[in-house]
């Protein structure tokens, strides 16, 4: 909290968000889009410098990005891969992760992306983050990001359906 409110707050880079949006598990911080990167960079430094292990997870659109501060062990692909283990815990099936699709358009779903070897389906109407993480992914595995993550024209759950059918997965 303390690193939080002397790297973003009072800096005048970006506010606490209400109340309600804070838990145990995370804090919420709005932060000044044009200044996302370079906060990131020093929440990140100065946490490290404490010894303290966190992810910082940033999506949103316009003028405002939302930057939650959480557990290592937090995000979507710790969440999907929980639901997966129990899921197989109760009979329902063995879900393996190339049996799974993960679907997104902002920067909080990154996580899922690159957590494992689920397949992925970046929508048309993803945000600048997701798009950026797709470009790098792209670069970094010469275009094909393992073959496993396609990027769909279409929009939304258009777009997730468009991706089900380039991965073979129906």
């Amino acid at each position: 909290m303390a690193v939080a409110q002397s790297v973003i707050v009072d800096t005048g880079l970006g506010h606490w968000r209400p109340a309600f949006e804070q838990t145990a598990y995370k804090i919420v911080l709005g932060v000044n889009a044009t200044a996302v990167k370079a906060v990131m960079a020093a929440v990140e430094a100065q946490l490290g410098a404490r010894g303290i292990g966190a992810q910082l997870i940033c999506c949103g659109v316009g003028d405002w990005r939302y930057l939650d501060v959480a557990s290592t062990a937090a995000g979507k692909w710790s969440a999907m891969a929980h639901v997966r283990r129990r899921l197989g815990a109760v009979g329902v099936g063995d879900f393996a992760p190339a049996q799974t699709l993960v679907a997104g358009d902002s920067g909080n779903d990154i996580a899922m992306f690159a957590g494992g070897d689920e397949r992925g389906v970046v929508v048309g109407n993803a945000q600048a983050e997701l798009l950026d993480w797709l470009a790098a992914e792209r670069a970094a595995t010469g275009g094909t990001v393992d073959g496993r993550v396609v990027h769909a024209d279409g929009k939304c759950a258009a777009g997730i359906l468009e991706g089900l059918r380039r991965l073979r997965m129906v």
